[in-house]
């Protein structure tokens, strides 16, 4: 036995087992693979397809995407279909301003069986047959954003209950949609925990009555989870019974007029899981009652990882404060339009996870301190503006800059260095 042993400790140190040495482009596909598992499909794509013939072999290897992403009508029809033909097995596609949505459609529906989170957004008018032929094809479906896209719908919310793993729709932005489809849905998807019926641009907006969102919350409140909703309409009752959503992690009111101070600044003591809270245009939202949500609510709010105020004007420089005290997680601030504000010092020096800040049209600020760890940044093109992105840009190299153009809807064009 001892002999044994020996011999083969001798085999196992021969040099005839250590392998050739080769250069980074030459190593073996089954070994580059167990190393990209660990990367994500945007590093995939953006920096490993790049570097050799091998590891782009390597990469697009088709157990390592689990999600396809295609953005802008400069994108052909037939890269899209042919890299939905390579990656059958995704369970995730987002498709945004494609110019040819029918005929992905149909591809989607002939290679992806096992689809379970479907985005295709502002796109132009699809068809009814497509989307019902999709919900046939693709059982699996749990989540479908149409944001964007229009399509007009005789039967099609009649045939929803059939899916019976569909857990959230969005129909924002669809001009052909009336309260009837609404109703509808709401009464056929009692199971839905996202629902999201909102637009940021006033011109796509879908408005509803008090009774229809009361009939919405009373069918939905027990799953309910993520709810957007666009508010010009609603009255303050209707406010304050969204807040009674326990269940809520996602909440987005868009053009939340009518929202009192009293019901925002006292949130916390029922919706007691937000990660993600986005008021915008809250006119009636004042400085103080800001401050009470975030310090009064501290234990509660202190979860947030996304705040957005966007246009709540009377907001300033103490809301900072207290989000700042309040939000040590924070991931992502928009204050889009708060002109009121003219500090973020309190950001810079309290939340250093922050890797997302709007600030465009806040014209007043002044900027004292720069944050390090910016991914991205949006701002206004007014001098002093442009001399902060400056700034950033200089602490965080691969921070992306991004310029508004408009108060009233998300167009922004990219910040050029100069």
């Amino acid at each position: 036995m001892e002999e044994f042993s020996s011999e083969l400790i001798l085999q196992k140190s021969s040099s005839l087992l250590v392998p050739k040495r080769v250069g980074f482009g030459y190593l073996p596909i089954d070994i580059l693979v167990r190393i990209f598992e660990y990367f994500d499909e945007d590093e995939l794509r953006t920096n490993i397809t790049r570097v050799c013939q091998q590891w782009r072999a390597a990469a697009e290897v088709p157990r390592l995407w689990n999600t396809l992403k295609f953005q802008g009508r400069a994108i052909e029809t037939d890269l899209i279909c042919n890299k939905i033909y390579q990656f059958r097995d995704v369970t995730k596609i987002i498709i945004k301003a494609v110019l040819d949505p029918m005929i992905v459609l149909r591809q989607i529906c002939r290679r992806c069986k096992d689809l379970t989170y479907l985005v295709l957004r502002n796109c132009p008018e699809i068809s009814e047959d497509s989307l019902r032929y999709l919900l046939v094809a693709c059982k699996h479906l749990q989540s479908l954003d149409l944001k964007g896209t229009p399509f007009k719908a005789l039967i099609l919310f009649e045939e929803l209950p059939h899916c019976q793993e569909m857990r959230s729709i969005n129909l924002g932005g669809n001009p052909h949609l009336s309260m009837k489809n609404v109703t509808t849905l709401v009464m056929n998807c009692q199971h839905l925990d996202g629902f999201h019926l909102g637009s940021f641009q006033p011109k796509d907006r879908v408005d509803l009555n008090d009774g229809t969102c009361y009939l919405i919350l009373r069918k939905l409140v027990h799953n309910l989870t993520h709810l957007t909703l666009d508010c010009s309409s609603l009255s303050a009752a209707t406010f304050a019974s969204i807040c009674r959503c326990r269940h809520l992690e996602y909440l987005c009111l868009n053009y939340a007029y009518n929202f009192r101070g009293c019901d925002f600044q006292n949130m916390w003591k029922t919706l007691t899981k937000l990660k993600v809270l986005k008021i915008r245009n809250g006119h009636l939202i004042s400085e103080i009652n800001c401050i009470r949500l975030f310090t009064e609510g501290q234990e509660i709010m202190r979860n947030l990882e996304v705040v957005d105020l966007t246009g709540c004007g009377k907001i300033a420089n103490g809301s900072i404060q207290a989000i700042s005290n309040c939000c040590k997680k924070i991931k992502r601030l928009i204050v889009k339009s708060c002109k009121h504000i003219t500090t973020i010092d309190s950001l810079v020096e309290e939340c250093p996870e922050l890797e997302e800040l709007n600030i465009g049209f806040c014209v007043n600020i002044k900027f004292d301190a720069v944050p390090h760890h910016l991914k991205k940044l949006f701002i206004c093109d007014t001098v002093k503006h442009r001399m902060f992105a400056r700034q950033v840009i200089q602490q965080c190299q691969r921070c992306e800059v991004r310029v508004c153009l408009s108060e009233f809807n998300k167009e922004t064009k990219i910040f050029v260095y100069e």
